[in-house]
């Protein structure tokens, strides 16, 4: 939804004063918007759908009511500054208006959770939706970097943040290009996290035990959405439909250790590893699955393990 913008011009004493009414406006189209949603929810029977104008009437409320506020405190906390600077002339009360609009205020409820090395690429998502939210809410963006910094880190455990913390210096933003402070974080969750990983935590969903299939089918879309399932092609697909396949914890242990493996390399690999097990059950000895791979790649000088005539 397009933001509508609630101070249309430079607040000046003649202006300001009309502000109050001037946001019975954006109240209206808010409620209209909501009428609508409602409207629509009731001639629409797909639950997919209904989940989502649930959710994003939701959120579209929420945003709209939390921006309302913060403008009707503004009118009440800086209404004098405006009045003063009125009369001293147009070039102060847009130099008041500028200095109001530059102070940080924290919004601490809207402060995202602790992010940790246990949070999945899903938890990551939402993290990086609420901080998202929480920077331009504080007017943190006019803070110095510092001060910035110093935010980004109360919500990252050390842990998690130790890995590239040395890349972190005294003029990275928080917030924008790949060296940036969520820059850097999100190349952390790729590494943690590549895509073949996301991709297989996405197909190992099931419903828990007592849950509703509506939530298990948030936490489904959620994996899809990480694990970009749009882009993948065939091949991709029955690479994961062989690992779902596998009941051999040994053998899918080795295939997930492959980086981005194709089908025709998780038949190598399990071809070797049958091939080291009946050598091994055959009374070989040793590690079969290594000796097998070597054999299979012309290496390895040893004695022939044929027996003699």
């Amino acid at each position: 939804m397009k933001a509508t913008p609630l101070l249309v011009s430079t607040p000046t004493r003649i202006r300001y004063g009309g502000l109050k009414e001037q946001l019975q406006g954006p109240k209206q189209a808010q409620s209209n918007l909501m009428d609508a949603l409602t409207e629509l929810m009731e001639v629409d029977d797909d639950d997919r759908r209904l989940n989502a104008y649930n959710k994003d009437r939701h959120e579209t409320e929420e945003r709209f009511n939390k921006a309302l506020e913060m403008a009707m405190e503004a009118i009440g906390e800086h209404e004098h500054t405006f009045e003063d600077a009125g009369k001293a002339g147009p070039r102060a009360a847009v130099a008041a208006a500028a200095a109001a609009a530059a102070k940080v205020k924290i919004q601490d409820s809207l402060g995202p959770f602790i992010l940790t090395k246990e949070h999945d690429p899903t938890e990551v998502r939402a993290w990086l939706r609420q901080v998202d939210n929480y920077f331009p809410a504080s007017n943190l963006q006019v803070a110095a970097l510092k001060e910035q910094q110093a935010h980004f880190f109360k919500y990252v455990d050390f842990n998690l943040i130790a890995p590239f913390e040395g890349n972190i210096g005294p003029a990275t933003e928080v917030i924008g290009g790949p060296d940036s402070c969520i820059g850097l974080l999100k190349r952390d969750r790729d590494r943690r996290y590549p895509p073949f990983n996301r991709r297989h935590m996405l197909f190992k969903i099931e419903q828990h035990k007592g849950e509703a299939f509506s939530d298990m089918d948030v936490r489904l879309r959620q994996a899809a959405d990480e694990a970009a399932f749009e882009r993948l092609n065939a091949d991709e697909l029955y690479v994961q439909l062989q690992l779902m396949a596998t009941k051999d914890v040994r053998l899918k242990t080795k295939f997930l250790e492959i980086n981005a493996p194709t089908a025709e390399e998780i038949r190598d690999v399990a071809r070797a590893y049958e091939s080291a097990s009946l050598g091994t059950a055959a009374g070989g000895g040793g590690d079969g699955f290594v000796n097998s791979i070597k054999h299979q790649g012309g290496g390895g000088g040893g004695k022939s393990a044929n027996p003699a005539p």
